[in-house]
């Protein structure tokens, strides 16, 4: 006699075997921890509409802004410090760099990075923000985010697009009250 089954026979066993329901395991893996945080996050997002403030910067999304178009703003009455922009090499006095940060991130950064320009007076910033190739959306979001944050900050006076050769249509530059000292508010 061998030891080998034919298919044939096999299928007959498996015909008369008892079916036996198969037992679910589950396994005690505890409770998910809780992070407050984010719980304070999604109460003021859904009190606010899905409009969440970060560092006074809203989160809701701006008009859209062409990849390739030029970011240029000046306060009301500091149009002279645009040729700031246009003389000479812009050398920033500190420099942000937001590729790979998600919006919420990038707001959070842009806060603390005008904190310290305050605190330490500084005059020249750039912040470079991308073209949005790497977006999922393929859409220069943080350009039309920084582009709409940096209009609602008193501290600053005006920006403009970097030059080509300092980061282009990807990056802006930017002039704060410390350019003009006298005017600069007490900290």
């Amino acid at each position: 006699m061998s030891d080998t089954h034919s298919f044939e026979d096999l299928l007959k066993a498996e015909d008369n075997a008892p079916i036996v329901p198969v037992k679910t395991v589950k396994a005690d893996v505890g409770t998910a921890p809780v992070d407050r945080e984010a719980l304070v996050r999604a109460r003021r997002l859904a009190e606010k509409g899905n409009d969440l403030d970060f560092g006074g910067f809203s989160t809701q999304e701006p008009p859209m802004i062409a990849a390739d178009a030029l970011l240029e703003w000046t306060r009301e009455g500091f149009g002279r410090l645009k040729t700031q922009f246009d003389r000479d090499r812009f050398n920033p006095d500190y420099r942000l760099d937001l590729h790979g940060r998600t919006v919420e991130q990038s707001a959070m950064e842009v806060h603390r990075m005008l904190e310290r320009a305050r605190r330490y007076r500084w005059q020249r910033l750039q912040i470079v923000h991308g073209i949005g190739r790497r977006s999922a959306e393929g859409k220069p979001l943080l350009k039309s985010y920084v582009n709409r944050w940096l209009r609602e900050v008193d501290d600053i006076i005006a920006f403009a697009s970097a030059r080509k050769r300092d980061g282009g249509h990807g990056a802006v530059n930017v002039l704060t009250r410390g350019a003009i000292s006298d005017r600069w508010p007490e900290a």
